[in-house]
């Protein structure tokens, strides 16, 4: 399948109509998205596997094959569809939501915002963000204890600090560090899963609840072994990451 990008006007609004093309001798099941494109085409389709599962460039752009006027894929002169490129579209659906690192189904009583990786519970008061971050784990580590340890000194029933939480298969070298605060209580998580070092970030008015529910929340959340940053991955924690998983 070609790589060749191609600068394309994307409309942001999606008519999901399933069709299916050939690729590879398999039917691939793809999207219609209304895009306007150089080729004169009113729809190109999201490339996706045998598994459902959109078709990534290693930037995590999404693949689409480019149509001509007509609906037809466009192909090159060996018959190879030509492929263009937008940014992947998170999906929701029925209190399921996909990004393109990760995919989640609410528990009960979250909803998604419409802040990219922002979730609320306004029932219970709280809220998540979800970030993957560009550092090293130890980097990340370090800078996040010196802040603990200074808040600890001067405040230490207002912040605790807990080393190996289980919040899901796949993550690893999980910290848990809170701050009480007169109005609730933050809690923030950062390990590592396929590599990708995440911080998962609650905000809540509610001390007594966030904890058990921040929890339920991270072990709903099915990370893809999607890399964030290469250049930060590292061989041994994705090495530990897989066997976690299988």
């Amino acid at each position: 399948m070609s790589k060749k990008i191609i600068a394309a006007t994307i409309a942001l609004t999606l008519v999901f109509v399933c069709v299916f093309t050939a690729c590879k001798g398999k039917n691939t099941i793809t999207e219609s998205t209304t895009v306007n494109n150089v080729y004169g085409g009113y729809g190109d389709l999201y490339v996706t596997d045998e598994d459902g599962n959109r078709v990534l460039y290693g930037d995590g752009q999404a693949v689409i094959y480019a149509t001509d006027a007509s609906g037809n894929i466009v192909t090159n002169a060996e018959g190879v569809p030509e492929s263009l490129v937008t940014p992947f579209v998170p999906i929701s659906e029925a209190g399921r939501v996909e990004y393109f690192g990760y995919s989640i189904v609410l528990p009960e009583g979250w909803t998604i915002t419409s802040d990219s990786n922002r979730f609320e519970n306004t029932s219970a008061g709280h809220y998540v963000v979800i970030t993957p971050i560009n550092d090293t784990y130890d980097n990340y580590y370090n800078t996040q204890r010196n802040s603990y340890e200074t808040l600890a000194a001067e405040f230490p029933d207002a912040v605790s600090w807990t080393e190996d939480v289980s919040i899901g298969a796949g993550c690893i070298k999980v910290v848990r560090y809170t701050l009480k605060e007169d109005t609730g209580m933050k809690v923030m998580y950062f390990f590592e899963n396929s590599g990708n070092l995440y911080k998962v970030w609650f905000n809540s008015t509610n001390a007594d609840t966030i904890l058990n529910d921040s929890v339920a929340f991270c072990k709903a959340i099915n990370y893809k072994p999607y890399q964030y940053y290469p250049e930060l991955t590292d061989t041994t924690a994705t090495t530990a990451t897989t066997a976690a998983a299988n």
